[in-house]
């Protein structure tokens, strides 16, 4: 089996600002109020200025749209700071107005966790918390994944390849027609 088996789309995010290349697919991302880069784990990194509500978006689309099936999302993500809201969104295709959410990545800062979370009606909210990685610190990179597995029923998070956490949960995913984002969450924009 080869690394980019079944692969989607992979971003490296390391354009200096406008669209970035989907590497591997067509799913290529529109820059929304200049996301800038940094140096990243690899080569350079996308940069999210919250003040300036920057954010990365996709259009949904059948290839990045989930539902029961297998899946998995992989990131590096890297906190400057605390957030000044409760939560950092890392990846979502979440829009809570119209009950159209369907997973998202993020940091809850009053936990002090990455969490997956994943709706299966497209309201409701199954979380998988990362706990065995622990406390996050700013200024540190983290290798998280989420993923379903829709034959054990399960959704996981797993932080710098240590043990996963994962949470029993029978209901699939939500195919969701929101907007797929990274740095935001539609319930914020």
């Amino acid at each position: 089996m080869a690394l980019t088996d079944s692969l989607i789309s992979f971003w490296e995010l390391g354009e200096a600002s406008g669209a970035r290349a989907d590497s591997h697919g067509t799913n290529h991302l529109t820059d929304n109020n200049t996301v800038t880069q940094v140096a990243g784990k690899v080569g350079n990194a996308a940069q999210f200025t919250r003040a300036n509500s920057e954010f990365l978006s996709l259009a949904d689309n059948a290839s990045i749209s989930v539902g029961n099936i297998d899946f998995t999302f992989a990131l590096w993500t890297y906190l400057d700071s605390e957030p000044v809201a409760d939560v950092a969104t890392m990846l979502s295709q979440w829009e809570g107005l119209g009950n159209q959410r369907s997973h998202i990545i993020d940091y809850l800062t009053s936990a002090d966790r990455f969490r997956f979370v994943i709706s299966s009606t497209g309201s409701d909210a199954v979380v998988a918390t990362a706990n065995n990685l622990g406390a996050v610190s700013t200024a540190t990179w983290y290798f998280i994944i989420g993923w379903h597995d829709a034959t054990a029923n399960t959704i996981s998070i797993q932080g710098n390849n240590g043990t996963a956490d994962a949470t029993a949960h029978a209901g699939g995913v939500f195919d969701a027609s929101s907007t797929f984002l990274i740095g935001a969450k539609e319930t914020v924009l």
